[in-house]
């Protein structure tokens, strides 16, 4: 597989090298994935209903069926993350069938995916975060780099995409700050968008059963995934301590973190709003208060909910 640059080059303020859309697949479409994926001899699950609201996915007694359902997401991508596991030892859902639906509808992928047990969990215990901090490391080491970079064309905006969205006049600004913070950074393959509390299931013993959804980009400095953790975990009652202790000081450089937690505050902050989290988003306006109330300042950041 090519290697990529180890340093994180200038990115794509403005969308103005590419512009990659990050909306909704027509609901008519995943459907069609779904009845797809539901014919796989794989799958152990009733067909979906004709109308199945679950979203993207529907479960069988041992297994599950996942359809592309954002216009950004690739299937090789999909592939890719599924296959960590056996190359990595990284806790992910084992891809078990994969294929594309007709052009007439819409050519969107599908999956067949192991399901595993485990239990979605709102508030992060320390032993989650260890567990969490062990496969990030994992991730950051062992796991091959490919997929989008930050770096590449209309990257920057697919990882805003919400803010980009939502929060129009504190983009620009926005991106400008995360774009100063991340130049020069070293890279490697990372998730993009998992915490404890976000895109992980649990099992009873306390540690990952599974790591599930990666982010829409996939080659980034590695602080972005402990501070997106941390940005997402620890409104709800997470330190940062045993996340970072069970990653490693050593694969920490503080200062690139200490300079990247804010931003990624103000980006999950932003998101709250627009997913209807206010208890989150007060913890993380009262956060920015006191480390970094200049990004409450950007244009158009909501105020305290």
């Amino acid at each position: 597989m090519p290697r990529r640059p180890a340093r994180c080059g200038p990115l794509d303020l403005g969308d103005t090298r590419a512009t990659l859309p990050t909306g909704h697949v027509p609901e008519r479409q995943v459907r069609a994935a779904l009845t797809a994926a539901s014919r796989s001899p794989a799958y152990d699950g009733p067909p979906p209903r004709h109308d199945h609201d679950g979203g993207p996915v529907a479960f069988g007694a041992a297994t599950i069926v996942k359809a592309q359902h954002r216009l950004h997401e690739h299937l090789d991508t999909a592939v890719w993350f599924a296959r960590l596991g056996a190359l990595t030892g990284i806790p992910v859902p084992a891809l078990l069938d994969f294929g594309v639906t007709s052009r007439k509808d819409g050519s969107r992928w599908w999956l067949v995916l192991e399901r595993i047990q485990g239990d979605a969990v709102r508030h992060p215990a320390p032993a989650h975060q260890h567990s969490l901090g062990t496969a990030l490391r994992s991730w950051h080491e062992s796991a091959p780099l490919s997929g989008l970079a930050l770096d590449d064309p209309g990257a920057l905006g697919v990882m805003l995409g919400s803010a980009r969205r939502f929060h129009p006049d504190t983009y620009p600004a926005f991106a400008e700050l995360l774009a100063e913070a991340s130049r020069g950074l070293e890279v490697t393959a990372i998730h993009g968008d998992v915490a404890v509390s976000h895109n992980t299931l649990v099992g009873e013993d306390g540690r990952l059963a599974a790591i599930l959804d990666p982010g829409a980009v996939h080659i980034a400095p590695p602080e972005f995934d402990l501070a997106w953790a941390l940005a997402v975990d620890m409104p709800r009652g997470a330190q940062p301590d045993p996340l970072l202790d069970a990653y490693g000081r050593d694969g920490i450089n503080s200062d690139h973190l200490d300079a990247l937690l804010p931003l990624f505050q103000l980006r999950r902050l932003l998101d709250c709003h627009t997913i209807d989290e206010p208890d989150d988003a007060r913890w993380l306006h009262a956060s920015l208060g006191r480390r970094a109330p200049h990004l409450l300042r950007l244009p158009g950041v909501p105020a305290m909910p």
